[in-house]
């Protein structure tokens, strides 16, 4: 996950780039290079590495919030996320989860993904501690 991270940072320095280069660019024309240019990198994979809780996502969503609102590295975050009005990054990767859960279900059943979803979801269901 460090990895992506690291990559979607280097992205988002693009992002400003193009931004800066590029003046007066409106709030749908960012968000759009937002999500193309970072959030694509951020939610790679993200069905397969899952459920588990990562930070760095949110630390690199509010800096990009910030940067555009032109407010400081102080600014408290709940005014930033409530006036950017995007989806968490924990959020999207469980929708990112979701619609790969259901794109395996339509599969045929006899395909080693569902096998392997189906698996592991038994085995987190049942109350053991062990992943598959």
């Amino acid at each position: 996950m460090e990895t992506l991270t690291k990559s979607a940072s280097r992205s988002f320095g693009r992002v400003i780039n193009i931004f800066k280069k590029m003046k007066n660019l409106g709030f749908k024309t960012y968000q759009t290079l937002y999500t193309s240019y970072v959030t694509s990198i951020m939610n790679y994979s993200s069905a397969i590495w899952g459920f588990a809780e990562q930070h760095k996502p949110q630390v690199l969503q509010n800096r990009v919030s910030r940067f555009q609102l032109g407010v400081n590295r102080y600014t408290a975050v709940a005014a930033t996320s409530t006036e950017m009005d995007w989806l968490d990054p924990r959020f999207q990767r469980w929708l990112e989860i979701l619609q790969y859960k259901k794109r395996l279900s339509k599969m045929d059943k006899d395909r080693l993904p569902d096998v392997a979803v189906t698996e592991r979801t038994h085995v987190l269901s049942s109350g053991n501690n062990i992943t598959i």
